[in-house]
């Protein structure tokens, strides 16, 4: 129900829209479920709390890059242009490994 309440909290992406940030806040987001799952020292109150801090901080994240470009950029990452008014860009290619 944590993870259901995050995602609505945080707003619709497609899965061509994740960014490395949204990709590897899922993965923690499923290891901390999981851990807490199996974990028999953990109580649902540490479940519901560590949820809401991660949830709160990929909010502040996500809100900090609508903000600022430079923070957009650097949580994001920049686009690469491979083709140029018509010319295929080999060093961009190349720096992707494509």
């Amino acid at each position: 129900m944590g993870l259901l309440i995050i995602t609505k909290m945080l707003g619709k992406t497609q899965f061509s829209q994740v960014t490395p940030f949204d990709f590897i806040s899922a993965i923690f987001l499923g290891e901390v479920v999981g851990s807490a799952l199996y974990d028999e020292k953990a109580s649902v109150l540490t479940l519901l709390y560590s949820l809401f801090l991660w949830g709160l901080l990929m909010l502040a994240v996500k809100m900090l890059g609508q903000r600022s470009l430079k923070i957009r950029g650097w949580i994001d990452g920049r686009p690469s242009i491979v083709i140029r008014n018509g010319r295929i860009i080999l060093r961009e290619l190349k720096k992707n490994t494509i």
